[in-house]
């Protein structure tokens, strides 16, 4: 079972309620008991998806619509991602994708790696990064 942010759980309530006041009383209740604590359910979130090789801006942009204030997102991306991190993970995303033994055209290689590490939330300087570094190993 995944931890849920409160505005997660304020909509999954409000599904089952038109009656705010007892669900804003039920998430208070659980905010109180910690159950429910966003600056918690952000570490994990952004842990869980680092290990699926997102980038910083994806990641962003997720917690955003998962309603974590803008506050939150910058503490935890700033303590969680930083630039070796970002590359490490772009790497490795970049191996499983693309393997170093393909045959694929370097310029093929570049346009489609470019684009695959853009969508997954990696800035340009990253991208470049990486990809400068498996043209010189080849």
């Amino acid at each position: 079972i995944r931890s849920h942010s409160i505005k997660e759980v304020k909509t999954k309530l409000s599904r089952k309620t038109e009656n705010e006041d007892l669900v804003n009383q039920v998430v208070e209740y659980l905010k109180q008991k910690n159950y429910l604590n966003d600056t918690e359910f952000a570490k994990s979130f952004v842990a869980s998806r680092l290990s699926r090789h997102f980038g910083p801006s994806l990641l962003k942009y997720e917690l955003r619509n998962k309603g974590i204030s803008s506050d939150i997102i910058t503490q935890v991306l700033k303590d969680a991602v930083n630039p070796d991190v970002e590359l490490s993970v772009a790497r490795q995303f970049l191996d499983k994708k693309f393997p170093e033994n393909s045959l694929l055209p370097f310029l093929d290689f570049q346009r489609k790696a470019f684009g695959a590490l853009a969508r997954k939330g990696f800035n340009q300087l990253t991208i470049s990064s990486v990809i400068d570094e498996r043209r010189k190993k080849k």
